[in-house]
């Protein structure tokens, strides 16, 4: 469908940023980010897929210029892509599911109620018989996925979810130069002892960030990349401009061999106990570590992350018996007399990793972001013998204070409905005067209250004081409501419950 009749205002610079997209590898010459135009959010596969693409194209000119609704799904070309090693299960236990990169995802579960009322109702865009997202199309307060989502939140802080994050995108990086191109690419230092756990940046010239992901050291050099869904392309395609002058390593995309059940929640140790001879105090698996264990007689790499806060293990399982470990879980559980539920994208993204002031790539980073202004500081080895890309833009930014003079904020409107939350892009204002917008917004099942994260104004060490409002649309029209903000992350901001003893040391700076 091509520009759907903006060709003549757009092409040109459509033009220069897909000649800076090839050549350099991403449009340096526009102050805003192209991240949702970047071709690689299209899963090759399907992109070459023609009956799928006339499916998706179709849909998509059908509604370009119809009303959108929040966490809006496309309901053409489902189903029958990529589906995850629990799909059939978790369709029975309640999942209604979204699509990313051609993965058919749960975002939440309904109960065995809800579930009857839903199947009364079908889309006609659908062409089989897949739970999806419903409702949107009458009233942008209400959503069928709240009280879901609240369910799941709160499980996950005060007993024990699974959410299966089996479409996480994932990659190994081997061969003599692994560790010397991990090193020129990520902002952190890769070398660390094997079956250790880091998070880092990557970026570009500029210091902008072109994805974050963790890297488990698994060998002197052999690393296993997680990154979100839609970043395995990107990421490869960076890596290989970084190393084309270091052409002893190997990338292998090994996102569809392996499912990985992310189990979190203060019941997490006391489930994972049950299945495995493996001890999981923190004396002997730490934060920030892998161990490769046998949990209910399956030989799995399980890395001790959370991107929730809570205590919890991503369990990184072969594709084939990821069911066969998902059943185990919730048995264990049961036999324990410990509660353990299904959790989806919904309460892990726009919920609890909110409380935590977690960035999401494509919402709250990009680009024309740096770990200077998103408070990813942390994640910067600055003193790393060589640097790496984007280096000396890092510490002058450092030095200096963000670009922009703006940093990440976590924000709180407690006295705003619930009912109005969840879609992002409020504009927020000091004193009266807009100074930037919600990147990312949702609601707060643990402080009950809306949330969401800004870029504010900075300067000496400190979010600008003033009167802080955000703006949202209600039936009476425009409102503005309260808002306190807070460098600090909404929920455990020593990340104590995480760590899963209280006055643990936080994680060591990069530098060290």
């Amino acid at each position: 469908t091509g520009f759907n009749s903006q060709g003549i205002q757009c092409s040109a610079g459509a033009g220069l940023a897909m000649a800076e997209w090839i050549l350099e590898g991403h449009p340096r010459s526009f102050p805003t980010d192209f991240t949702a135009c970047d071709v690689q959010r299209f899963y090759p596969k399907l992109s070459s897929n023609r009956e799928w693409v006339e499916a998706r194209a179709c849909e998509g000119y059908g509604t370009a210029y119809g009303l959108h609704w929040p966490q809006e799904q496309f309901e053409s070309g489902r189903g029958a892509h990529r589906t995850g090693p629990l799909q059939e299960e978790l369709l029975r236990r309640g999942a209604v599911l979204g699509n990313g990169f051609g993965w058919e995802r749960p975002l939440y579960f309904l109960t065995p109620e809800e579930m009857a009322a839903k199947a009364a109702t079908h889309s006609p865009h659908v062409d089989h018989a897949l739970p999806t997202p419903t409702g949107y199309g009458n009233d942008l307060r209400e959503t069928e996925w709240f009280d879901a989502e609240a369910r799941e939140c709160r499980a996950c802080r005060e007993e024990a979810v699974v959410f299966d994050l089996s479409t996480f995108g994932k990659l190994r990086v081997t061969g003599e130069d692994a560790l010397a191109l991990l090193q020129r690419s990520c902002t952190a230092n890769m070398n660390k002892p094997i079956g250790s756990v880091t998070y880092t940046c990557m970026l570009d010239e500029s210091g902008g960030i072109v994805a974050d992901f963790t890297v488990n050291r698994r060998g002197d050099q052999d690393f296993y990349i997680v990154t979100t869904t839609p970043q395995p392309y990107l990421v490869k395609d960076a890596l290989r401009r970084n190393g084309r002058d270091l052409p002893q390593h190997q990338l292998q995309d090994v996102s569809e061999d392996l499912g990985v059940l992310a189990l979190m929640g203060p019941n997490s140790p006391g489930i994972l106990t049950q299945l495995t001879s493996t001890s999981v105090e923190d004396t002997d698996f730490p934060p920030f570590t892998m161990q490769t264990i046998e949990v209910a007689g399956v030989t799995l790499d399980a890395l001790r992350v959370s991107f929730v806060g809570e205590i919890g293990w991503e369990l990184h399982v072969p594709a084939e018996r990821t069911l066969e470990v998902y059943r185990a879980l919730h048995l264990a559980a049961e036999g324990a007399g410990l509660y353990l539920g299904d959790a989806g994208a919904h309460a892990l993204l726009n919920s609890l990793r909110l409380e935590k002031q977690f960035v999401h790539f494509g919402h709250d980073i990009s680009p024309k972001e740096s770990p200077i202004m998103a408070g990813l500081r942390f994640a910067c080895a600055l003193k790393k013998k060589g640097g790496f890309v984007g280096s000396e833009t890092i510490a002058a930014e450092a030095k200096d204070g963000p670009r922009g003079g703006v940093r990440l904020a976590t924000v709180l409107m407690p006295t705003a409905p619930a009912v109005m939350w969840g879609h992002g892009g409020e504009l927020v204002y000091k004193d009266g005067e807009m100074v930037g917008y919600l990147t990312s917004a949702g609601f707060s099942h643990t402080l009950g209250c809306p949330i969401g994260l800004a870029f504010l104004p900075f300067a000496d060490k400190a979010i600008v004081p003033g009167v802080y409002e955000v703006e949202a649309a209600t039936p009476n029209g425009r409102e503005r409501f309260p808002a306190s903000v807070s460098l600090k992350c909404a929920v455990d901001p020593e990340g104590t419950r995480m760590k899963a003893r209280a006055g643990r040391a936080a994680a060591p700076a990069e530098d060290a």
